[in-house]
């Protein structure tokens, strides 16, 4: 069976080249734990905006509270700024909503603490109430544009 020549064979990128002493030292430390969060060149303070709009906040073990973490140690930073306007960890159960509907405004003013259901209702409401909005908007410029056809037709009737 002879190898097609249309196949390509995955090769290593660094295949035969030597990485040098200072990386070297520079990997070992990383791996040992050396240069984690502040000490790492790549840290950035340990906050993180994700992809779905919402900011990740790096809390340390020793944290009052860590027990909201993922098991990365992350928190949401809008439920961080909620538990500690209370002075408790959340509740898994507990929803913050961000009231103006912009994930990284976490500020305390724009902040609410609900239900889960309570959360599902309100983003329910919040959303009909947006489109009943759009539609009664429409719905007026359809009466200005009636009302202006209206007077042309009087106007040329007189």
């Amino acid at each position: 069976m002879s190898s097609s020549p249309n196949i390509i064979k995955k090769e290593h990128f660094n295949k035969g080249r030597k990485h040098s002493e200072l990386s070297r030292l520079h990997m070992s430390q990383s791996h040992k734990g050396k240069q984690l969060h502040d000490k790492c060149p790549q840290w950035k303070g340990g906050r993180v905006l994700r992809a779905n709009g919402y900011y990740f906040i790096k809390v340390h073990p020793n944290d009052f509270f860590y027990p909201m973490t993922t098991s990365q140690g992350y928190v949401f930073e809008h439920r961080l700024v909620m538990a500690k306007s209370l002075g408790r960890c959340l509740h898994s159960w507990e929803v913050v909503h961000h009231k103006n509907g912009i994930r990284s405004d976490n500020r305390l003013e724009n902040l609410s603490l609900e239900l889960t259901n309570g959360h599902n209702q309100i983003t329910i409401l919040e959303r009909r109430v947006a489109a009943l909005e759009a539609v009664n908007l429409g719905l007026s410029n359809r009466i200005l544009l009636l009302e202006a056809e209206l007077e042309g037709i009087a106007s040329w009737l007189k």
